[in-house]
């Protein structure tokens, strides 16, 4: 198994993210905030915004910024629409 992802996080096997098409490549260009991101949703099947702010201590337009651009990538969807403040994010 690849350390680069099984240190970080437990969740986050190397099996697990070729099944949700994290390749290494894109793994190593995330930043810590987004692998932490990925590390709380590799562990819940769904999760707000809101929850992801109270997880890592930023505010709510710094973890938008992150999901939207975790969402160009393909790795999560967005489950409501953009303006729902009731809206969730999951793995694709």
């Amino acid at each position: 198994m690849n350390q680069v992802f099984s240190s970080y996080n437990p969740f986050l096997t190397l099996e697990y993210m070729q099944r949700k098409s994290i390749t290494l490549e894109i793994w190593q260009q995330l930043d810590e905030l987004e692998k932490s991101i990925l590390t709380y949703l590799g562990s819940k099947k769904k999760v707000t915004r809101s929850e992801l702010c109270t997880y890592t201590s930023k505010a709510p337009n710094t973890i938008s910024a992150r999901l939207n651009h975790l969402i160009s990538l393909n790795i999560i969807k967005r489950n409501g629409s953009k303006y729902d403040p009731k809206q969730t994010y999951e793995m694709q």
